[in-house]
């Protein structure tokens, strides 16, 4: 048996298959020479994107980031690119004008960090559109293929309501050992592609 993929189509779906920290992504991304900022998932997409094409690395055009920080004083006309963190000020700032049901969303987050222009005021609009068609976002938040181990909480509570932490933590570990048995021929896959 070989120890790496040859066919990029199996490759890229053993990639897919492996649990991947976004350590281990951003290790494994420098040393194909790809770009290493971003989420973990835009990390794996890019991977991915060397996988398919054979080792082409893709560049990333600069984007203003927004500050990981609180601005000085949160109103709502503040602009995002003077900052934006999940935090006990930010929520205080949405509990007060949306309510006490605030909470912070992946779908709110990702908004947030990818549209510096925008202001806390359209924060609040995004929210409570995102909270008038929640299984729209639900759909999308399971595709990102992010808070995997959250997603496996959840779906395990639910199937086994009576369950209690220990044990879910014991079969999450026994689900990511059956996903990454190939994980070290990945990326020793990976490597050698050129």
């Amino acid at each position: 048996m070989s120890n790496i993929y040859k066919d990029k189509k199996k490759l890229l779906k053993e990639f897919k298959l492996c649990y991947w920290m976004k350590d281990d992504l951003v290790k494994l991304a420098r040393r194909i020479d790809l770009q290493t900022c971003g989420s973990k998932k835009e990390i794996f997409d890019r991977i991915a994107k060397y996988i398919e094409t054979g080792g082409t690395t893709i560049q990333i055009k600069n984007k203003i980031k927004v500050p990981n920080k609180n601005p000085k004083k949160i109103t709502l006309k503040t602009k995002l690119k003077e900052g934006w963190k999940c935090n006990k000020i930010t929520r205080d700032f949405f509990k007060k004008h949306i309510g006490q049901q605030f909470h912070f969303t992946y779908h709110l987050n990702n908004y947030a960090k990818n549209n510096p222009n925008k202001t806390y005021d359209d924060l609040i609009k995004f929210w409570k559109k995102q909270q008038k068609n929640p299984e729209k976002y639900k759909k999308i938040y399971e595709k990102t293929g992010e808070f995997e181990y959250n997603n496996f909480v959840k779906k395990y509570f639910q199937k086994y309501p009576n369950a209690d932490m220990k044990e879910i933590i014991k079969k999450w570990k026994e689900h990511k050992k059956a996903r990454n048995k190939n994980c070290m021929k990945v990326i020793k896959s990976i490597l050698a592609i050129k």
